[in-house]
């Protein structure tokens, strides 16, 4: 059985029920530079019970049609050739705020250029089937999505067979305290945030505080952007 129930501000939820109760299934609209990966991606979320809200046409406005479609989430291609990925995410946005973007990289390597479009989520499209499911509802429930391989390349990556930061600090950011820039640093090692918290003789409830005014500082929405921003800083 499936309804859809609208919620206050306009949006439409695609609702499946199951023996576990109700679970939200998000609008999409495709935006996908392969015929092969949208056809994938297609069946992928139809046979998880989501509603395809739109297919990009090259014969219009991207945005424009996004907007008309008024998804939940609208998942887009890095590598889509001649668009500026930043403005088309800033125009849908003023129009229908609640929408959000999940950007499909080819390489992990390439969010530490793509994490300036400030997307809500970042993928490469190689990741498997039923992550797919789990990324859009990561997004609709907590706002951000970060795929495991890039996660992997941000807060493990090697290079020579050790870890990046293994044996030195990131280069401290003005704009943030010395605490901040010790949190940040062990964020950066991969440390969540109970480890942190033991670590450096805190409250839970204190280190989350520090994140918060880290994000805002650096003007990030999250902790993997924060990190990418100072590995960006340090490379």
């Amino acid at each position: 059985m499936s309804v859809d129930i609208w919620y206050p501000g306009g949006t439409i939820y695609h609702v499946s029920s199951n023996r576990f109760g109700y679970m939200i299934k998000p609008r999409v609209f495709l935006a996908v530079d392969s015929d092969l990966l949208l056809i994938g991606l297609r069946q992928v979320l139809e046979n998880a019970g989501h509603v395809i809200a739109g297919e990009y046409s090259p014969e219009v406005d991207m945005a424009g049609q996004i907007i008309e479609a008024n998804p939940d989430v609208a998942i887009l291609s890095w590598r889509h050739q001649g668009f500026e990925h930043h403005k088309i995410m800033r125009k849908v946005k003023r129009k229908i705020s609640h929408v959000k973007f999940l950007l499909l990289l080819d390489q992990p390597e390439e969010f530490l250029e793509a994490v300036s479009c400030n997307a809500d989520g970042y993928s490469v499209e190689k990741l498997s089937a039923g992550m797919f499911p789990l990324a859009l509802a990561a997004l609709t429930e907590y706002g951000a999505w970060i795929g495991p391989a890039i996660a992997d390349f941000l807060l493990h990556r090697r290079t020579g067979g050790r870890a990046l930061l293994a044996n030195s600090d990131l280069r401290p950011i003005a704009t943030l305290t010395r605490k901040e820039n010790e949190i940040l640093q062990l964020m950066a090692e991969g440390m969540e945030i109970l480890e942190i918290a033991s670590k450096l003789s805190l409250s839970v409830e204190t280190v989350r505080v520090h994140c918060k005014h880290i994000n805002k500082k650096l003007n990030v929405k999250d902790r993997a952007q924060a990190v990418a921003l100072a590995l960006q800083g340090r490379l």
